[in-house]
């Protein structure tokens, strides 16, 4: 089904009558043929609540290999954005964003003039939002449409994980998971469980997502839960702060999460993620950030659980790797979780 949106833009051109180029800023048509498909063709997997009794719950649909989320309602889909309001849609979060780096750097130093429209300098001035016109009705010449096509491919992008049907927009996402957090609560070991939400990009080291759990565990994985709690010395197998009403599975073979392999990615990702001036000089440390940061939580190179094995041996041997002594013992249960795997599927090495 095609969609048409008015996406807003930002690129330099030369304004009529003016020399020079400036920041420009409005809006230009995008039609987005929009995949659909039946009810009957969206499987439930799962129910999931990420914030317990006091969140709406998550329902997890699978089709073609993917699972989807319903987003919202055809007739509530945004077509377009006001720059600098407040809550700007998923399918235009990165474009909002974009536009209030590049005016935000126009603009510093007194270089308002170098965003045009004028206008749309003087709102910001007041801070207000930008209220854009059509890239139609603005005379500029030599605009940078390498940049203007850039930005319409990356809506064309986020576009793609949507999916319509019966007047229902679903979005794309990563399979959740259980994660855990080992800790010390009045003198007793602990555990943080919870269902855990991934981003498109899975389990990242990204400045504004959370530090990366000690270990993960696919949805229906109870059994590698309570094994893995065992181990870490969690006296009850049932922790009071986690209830299994957060997660209700409908179709687990549709899940396709490996715990093991998910978890080694996470103990490191958590690695590199609490890494401070502190952390010691080592080649493993170097070797470890290198695969964290080339990687995601479902491909990289299977040396990793091996260089979790060596940071815990230079962190014994008095190179600083870990800040606290949970954190060495979720990385020596994970490696552990690894070694006993009882199938090894085929990672991608970096040369």
């Amino acid at each position: 089904m095609d969609i048409d949106f008015e996406l807003p833009v930002v690129f330099n051109a030369i304004p009529h009558g003016r020399k020079t180029k400036a920041t420009m800023v409005g809006t230009v048509p995008v039609s987005v043929d929009l995949a659909e498909c039946g009810r009957g063709e969206l499987d439930p997997v799962a129910t999931v609540r990420f914030d317990g009794q006091l969140d709406r719950p998550t329902s997890y649909f699978h089709r073609g290999g993917d699972l989807f989320v319903p987003h919202c309602r055809l007739e509530d889909l945004p077509r377009t954005f006001v720059p600098y309001e407040k809550n700007t849609s998923y399918l235009f979060h990165k474009a909002d964003r974009s536009i209030r780096l590049t005016v935000d750097n126009a603009r510093m130093d007194g270089r308002r003039s170098y965003v045009y429209p004028k206008a749309l300098a003087e709102a910001r001035t007041w801070t207000k939002p930008l209220d854009l016109r059509p890239l139609t009705d603005i005379k500029f010449t030599e605009p940078y449409q390498d940049g203007i096509d850039s930005q319409i491919s990356r809506h064309r992008e986020r576009c793609a994980r949507l999916l319509l049907s019966e007047g229902l927009v679903y979005l794309r996402v990563s399979e959740p998971v259980i994660a855990v957090d080992l800790d010390l609560k009045n003198g007793v070991s602990d555990a943080w469980i919870r269902p855990l939400w991934r981003s498109s990009h899975g389990i990242t080291t990204a400045k504004t997502d959370p530090i990366p759990p000690h270990a993960v565990f696919r949805l229906d994985d109870e059994d590698g839960l309570l094994s893995f709690l065992a181990a870490a010395g969690v006296p009850d197998s049932r922790p009071e702060n986690w209830n299994t009403v957060s997660v209700a599975l409908h179709d687990a073979s549709r899940l396709a999460v490996d715990s093991s392999e998910m978890s080694v990615y996470s103990a490191g990702a958590r690695i590199v993620k609490k890494a401070q001036d502190w952390l010691g000089e080592h080649q493993v440390i170097d070797d470890l950030f290198r695969i964290v940061e080339r990687s995601n939580d479902t491909e990289y190179p299977s040396q990793l659980g091996d260089l979790l094995l060596d940071a815990l041996a230079i962190h014994r041997d008095g190179i600083r790797v870990f800040s606290n002594e949970y954190d060495v013992l979720g990385t020596r249960l994970v490696t552990e979780m690894w070694d006993d795997r009882s199938v090894s599927l085929a990672l991608p090495s970096f040369k």
